[in-house]
């Protein structure tokens, strides 16, 4: 009980709800980064920097590409090829 829904298929729990509402988590925008990856070449991707509300001194860094873009295509080649080992 208690929970809400923020969008298509997502359910949050009030304290979600109260964290959303004071705004905790803050962005900070970062430079864009170029990576020379063996595989697929040159990737540009956007860095964001998330603050964590009651961890001082803590961020959640992200790297992603702008998308549709040929540098969201590349991601999207590798992440499709990289599958975890499964132990039987």
């Amino acid at each position: 009980m208690g929970e809400r829904r923020r969008g298509p298929g997502l359910v949050v729990g009030p304290r979600f709800s109260r964290r959303w509402a004071r705004h905790d988590v803050e962005a900070c925008e970062g430079a864009p980064k170029h990576i020379d990856h063996l595989q697929v070449g040159g990737l540009r991707l956007n860095r964001e920097r998330l603050g964590i509300g009651g961890a001082a001194g803590q961020m959640l860094v992200v790297r992603h590409p702008d998308p549709g873009t040929d540098n969201a295509d590349k991601l999207a080649l590798l992440a499709s090829v990289v599958q975890p080992s499964v132990r039987t």
